[in-house]
């Protein structure tokens, strides 16, 4: 039997604009509507996203658009300050050394959170940008795919920022 190590997250305490408490359950609440009051952290991410095409010719400028949704995604639901640093496409990013000189032109820029927008989901890309994230590199990241949210920016990391999971 494989172990893993893992922890159990406290339920966060969510207040919305008007004082209005959220009911978590099974670490999940609605946020339909709802504008956060307060942050759980003051961070200052400096934020880097790399776009991987489906082919050589996929979306042109995809990724400076995402880049704009995401601040967008920022600013209307996390209480954070943030700042793009940096947009690259990159296309081969499965291919050995890649993705690690991507995550190093990230860092190289000083970013401190790396979101991935992969154009079709990808059973090789993911793995090997968590394992890039969380082991070699230890930088806070978010990945997320066309395919299942078309080019809406996750509002998972809006979320996570507000609660202290970030």
């Amino acid at each position: 039997m494989l172990k893993i190590p893992a922890v159990v997250l406290p339920v966060p305490h969510i207040v919305y604009s008007g004082n209005k408490q959220a009911i978590v359950r099974d670490g999940k609440w609605n946020l339909a509507e709802q504008k956060f009051r307060r942050t759980g952290l003051n961070v200052k991410f400096k934020i880097f996203i790399i776009f991987v095409p489906e082919t050589a010719t996929g979306l042109r400028g995809a990724a400076a658009a995402v880049a704009n949704g995401f601040v967008k995604a920022l600013r209307t639901y996390a209480m954070t300050s943030h700042t793009v640093i940096g947009c690259r496409e990159s296309p081969n990013f499965c291919m050995p050394g890649v993705a690690k000189a991507d995550f190093e032109a990230a860092l190289a820029k000083g970013a401190n959170f790396v979101f991935l927008l992969l154009e079709k989901k990808s059973a090789i890309a993911y793995p090997i940008f968590k394992e890039l994230a969380d082991r070699t590199f230890g930088i806070q990241s978010q990945c997320s795919s066309k395919k299942t949210r078309g080019l809406k920016v996750s509002l998972e990391v809006p979320l996570e920022i507000n609660n202290g999971v970030i």
